[in-house]
This record gives C-alpha cells, sequence and structure tokens, in this order.
C-alpha cells in the first residue's frame, strides 16, 4: 500500500489510495456487497483510487490460482466498472491449453459473449488452477 500511496501522490492532481480486502463469499452476500460497492462509491467520491484485493487471512482455504481474477470480475461490476483489464505473465489468450493442444490458435479478443468462448470452461488440468478450459 505504501507504494501505490506513494506513487498516486506524485500524479497530478495527487491522488489519495484506500484498500479495500474483500473475498468472492464477501461479494456473494447481499449485505457485504452493497456494502464493498458504497465504499468503492464513497472513495470514487472522493477522488481516491480504490486498491482491492483478495482478504487472504480470512480465505486461505478457498485460495487458487485464478481467484484474484474472478474477485477482480465480481469488483468491476460492483463499481459499474467500463472496463476490466487484467494483467498477465501468460503471452497470449489460446484456443486450449498448451500441455493439451500444442500450437493452439491464438484469439486476439474476446468479450466472453462468442460461443468460443464458452469452451475455454473446463476441468483444471493443475489440482491448484480453478479451470476454465
Amino acid at each position: 500500500m505504501h507504494w501505490y500511496a506513494q506513487s498516486f501522490r506524485k500524479q497530478k492532481p495527487p491522488r489519495a489510495v484506500g484498500q479495500l480486502l474483500l473475498t468472492r463469499d464477501g461479494l456473494e452476500d447481499r449485505v457485504r456487497y452493497l456494502n464493498a460497492r458504497h465504499t468503492l462509491e464513497a472513495l470514487f467520491e472522493r477522488g481516491a483510487v480504490p486498491v482491492v484485493n483478495e482478504n487472504d487471512t480470512v480465505s486461505v482455504d478457498e485460495i487458487r490460482f485464478g481467484d484474484n481474477d474472478r474477485l477482480s470480475a465480481l469488483v468491476a461490476v460492483a463499481a459499474e466498472a467500463q472496463a476490466l483489464v487484467i494483467l498477465t505473465d501468460v503471452e497470449a489468450l489460446l484456443e486450449a491449453p498448451p500441455a493439451v493442444r500444442p500450437g493452439a490458435a491464438r484469439i486476439p479478443w474476446s468479450n466472453g459473449s462468442r460461443p468460443r468462448s464458452r469452451r475455454w470452461r473446463g476441468r483444471a488440468i493443475r489440482p491448484w488452477a480453478p479451470g476454465g478450459w
């Protein structure tokens, strides 16, 4: 948080940051969802930048790779965001896992509604991953 605070303080105009620690379960409960949404609205109204992350201290049993991606999608909905950008070190979105189908074609763009995107859902190929293929 210190790094975020320092970085946004240097912006023109300087911006404050506020941290929200959330869980997927917390956003599935209507009252806690509304609390998170109101907190986001209050931060935006004050010109602050929300920094959102999973509250690992209360959700240790459910942590798996991809949970922050899913959490970010839920937060984007709560914040009524116009867009969600997920940064990754993965080289591209592919039609199939490279371990399953070497040479799988790249998908240059998806809004998640195309029939092809539905094929991404499936069982995980690694025990710690939530799936998605």
